[in-house]
């Protein structure tokens, strides 16, 4: 598949779906393409006369019965719609469990392997102007409360669906007062949407990351943060982000702000040079995606080719496997009748 091709096959935030491969037909999906209505039923149900192997990612901690049992109901309705195989990729252990109790077949491939490494790195000349950095949209289970000591802080902040819940803006009000936040008030026209880019050059103005949730997926802005080299103070936390954590650059604290204003003070001392936390982070990545390789091998192997996904990686590899197009799907389609044709 050539580059022009591809190029309008990258997922989005509407219909975050990637084409890995047209023949056979692979697809990497994010669990929330599949809200109701959304344009991925519309794919499947147009290619319902193929075999479609699906690599499904979860956007959040799935490691309870709950919501695993969500996925199962969501398997038999894909199912219904033809010949489409689910495997589950785990962002933890614990959803990988999960996921086998409840039969889905599941590979422990975390998605903040995903994220670019070219994007996200150590610059040159380098300065923390910043004590610490926290990279979280304004929701309430970000906790940036936790925050609240930590004395010359920044933000990059988002607002989910442009909504604002109240209360919490209220909650964290003096906290983002007097932050430095590198995209612009996001309570005025001053905001924007930064560039993954620009986030990479945010960070490297500043000495530690910050994680703060209790709960969500796999965090990939605690990915971002030890790619360009950040040590990292996180809470407990479910799901995933700690796959990637060494004690040599991440400390684990309690969840008070006093806790997490004495990590960071600790971790502005960190032994670990930038370089080193991007490399050894980076090995830890390449095992994940690894896994990933061998899993796209073995669906070729089932249906006669010959191919090895991992010499395909750099062609088709994409900042999280997502990028901001309109809706891929008529592409998607166009490039797997193309491929199928005579």
């Amino acid at each position: 598949m050539d580059f022009a091709v591809r190029s309008v096959l990258r997922p989005t935030f509407v219909a975050p779906l990637l084409l890995l491969s047209a023949r056979p037909i692979v697809l990497h999906v994010r669990d929330y393409a599949f809200r109701p209505g959304a344009p991925a039923f519309r794919l499947l149900r147009a290619l319902a006369h193929h075999r479609v192997d699906i690599l499904l990612t979860t956007s959040w901690n799935h490691g309870r019965r709950r919501l695993s049992e969500r996925l199962v109901r969501l398997r038999r309705r894909l199912m219904r719609i033809g010949d489409n195989r689910i495997t589950f990729l785990a962002a933890s252990m614990a959803e990988h469990v999960h996921f086998q109790r409840a039969g889905l077949r599941t590979l422990h491939v975390n998605n903040a392997a995903f994220v670019d490494e070219q994007i996200f790195r150590p610059l040159r000349g380098r300065q923390a102007r910043f004590d610490a950095v926290y990279d979280a949209r304004l929701s309430p289970f970000k906790r940036h409360e936790l925050a609240a000591e930590v004395p010359n802080l920044a933000l990059v902040t988002y607002l989910y669906e442009g909504k604002v819940d109240l209360d919490y803006r209220a909650a964290i009000a003096p906290i983002v007062s007097r932050a430095h936040i590198f995209n612009g008030d996001p309570f005025s026209d001053a905001y924007r949407v930064l560039a993954p880019e620009e986030v990479n050059n945010a960070l490297n103005q500043c000495g530690v990351g910050l994680a703060l949730s209790r709960e969500e997926g796999a965090m990939l802005a605690s990915m971002q943060y030890l790619l360009a080299g950040l040590p990292v103070v996180s809470t407990a936390s479910r799901g995933g982000r700690d796959d990637f954590y060494h004690p040599d650059y991440v400390r684990i604290v309690d969840a008070t702000p006093r806790a997490v204003a004495e990590g960071i003070s600790e971790l502005r001392r960190c032994k670990a040079a930038p370089d080193e936390i991007r490399a050894r982070t980076l090995a830890r990545v390449w095992e994940h995606r690894e896994r990933l390789f061998r899993c796209v091998d073995d669906l070729y192997v089932s249906q006669g080719c010959d191919r090895k996904f991992e010499s395909e990686w750099p062609s088709l590899f994409v900042n999280r496997l997502l990028s901001e197009e309109m809706d891929p799907t008529a592409g998607i389609l166009a490039a797997i009748n193309s491929a199928h044709a005579g």
